[in-house]
């Protein structure tokens, strides 16, 4: 996971554009990014399609002839394919401490939050070692 912030306070539709920016930032060569419907706005599409190659960002409700030609486009919907991907990644934050949060007070659940995110990629990172190194075993036998 690249980025979590615990937000107080504003909505979904409010952290999209500013989230990316920061993303950006870090990772200049960011050029694609999927959402959810929850973070679409009229703005929001408009400066995520300047920010960005692939706008991956479904619109609310209903779908105009023009909104309906984006979302069928096939760049679109392969990216749209992979969103499960996101998802799944958001739910293995509840296997990793989030399912329960026994700290108190907002201090003690940032923290958790936090806590939660460096477990997720510690586990991560162990599972990408251990598929390297299963890999170099594999090309030592074939060798």
């Amino acid at each position: 996971m690249l980025h979590h912030e615990v937000m107080w306070e504003g909505s979904d539709v409010d952290c999209a554009v500013p989230m990316v920016e920061a993303a950006q930032e870090r990772f200049p060569d960011l050029r694609a990014v999927s959402f959810d419907r929850g973070f679409h706005s009229p703005g929001n599409r408009v400066r995520l399609d300047e920010l960005l190659d692939d706008n991956v960002l479904p619109k609310k409700g209903y779908l105009n002839k023009a909104d309906l030609e984006r979302e069928r486009d096939e760049s679109f919907a392969a990216m749209r394919r992979q969103h499960p991907a996101v998802e799944s990644a958001i739910n293995n934050l509840g296997h990793r401490g989030l399912d329960r949060v026994l700290a108190q007070g907002a201090g003690g659940f940032a923290r958790t939050v936090a806590l939660s995110v460096v477990a997720l990629n510690v586990h991560r990172i162990g599972l990408l070692l251990r598929r390297a190194e299963r890999l170099k075993r594999k090309r030592r036998r074939a060798a």
